[in-house]
């Protein structure tokens, strides 16, 4: 697979094209941001095990039948992914009330919910990503409702698969972000799903295993991202190659 042009490059990772029209070639970064890129930094191997991470996760989520972007590992730090029309729209899954979800509410950081929240937002980081819900998405044009509704439901799926999947590996899936395109009419999960967007909490300690870490400047940084590569990659469970 011959890796040609960038398509796109974000804040933690670069799309290329390929010799194939319909396949890019993912390639994660060691970079970390926060604050809107008020907060950077680079943490060795976290593409290496951010990819990793990710792509065990899609496998995951491909043999549970929900559709995705995911291809095949590429090279170290690198994914094959199917080209898509992305949607505009980041989707958030709360499962336990922490970040800003907790202060908007005042809620205890760690507080359960009965049942998961799930938040919409414009994906343009000059526009700072505002929330949106349906009405908003439909009186600017922004999506079709149809496509949300199908995002909203895959989200819902994705949840089902990944909580009891990071529970058997000691972790507490908190809230995730996700992203979705389109293959013709069919939505896709798309981009990434790694501790930079996900809050994953060690279920003895309930001590922060993500970006949060670096967010909050706190120490073990690359550990805690290790960490998380080890248990989903090298437990017992299973072997990521």
């Amino acid at each position: 697979m011959i890796e040609g042009t960038i398509i796109y490059e974000g804040r933690t990772k670069v799309f290329y094209e390929t010799d194939d029209p319909n396949v890019a070639l993912m390639r994660f970064k060691d970079d970390v941001v926060a604050f809107r890129h008020r907060k950077q930094g680079i943490i060795p191997n976290k593409g290496k095990w951010s990819c990793e991470i990710s792509n065990r996760l899609f496998e995951e989520l491909e043999s549970a039948g929900i559709p995705t972007h995911f291809l095949q590992p590429h090279k170290e730090a690198e994914v094959l992914v199917r080209r898509l029309e992305m949607i505009p729209i980041l989707l958030v899954v709360r499962n336990v009330a922490a970040g800003v979800l907790a202060t908007r509410f005042q809620l205890a950081e760690g507080t359960p919910l009965e049942n998961p929240i799930i938040e919409l937002y414009v994906n343009n980081r000059k526009l700072h990503n505002p929330w949106i819900n349906r009405t908003h998405i439909e009186a600017i044009g922004l999506a079709n409702l149809d496509d949300v509704d199908q995002m909203i439901a895959l989200a819902r799926r994705v949840n089902d698969v990944l909580v009891p999947f990071f529970d058997l590996r000691g972790l507490a899936l908190i809230d995730f972000r996700l992203e979705f395109g389109l293959i013709g009419e069919q939505v896709v999960v798309a981009d990434e799903i790694t501790p930079d967007t996900c809050r994953l909490w060690d279920m003895m300690t309930m001590v922060s295993m993500d970006k949060d870490r670096f967010r909050q400047d706190l120490d073990q940084v690359a550990e805690a991202y290790e960490e998380v590569r080890n248990r989903i990659c090298l437990s017992a469970l299973e072997n990521c190659g």
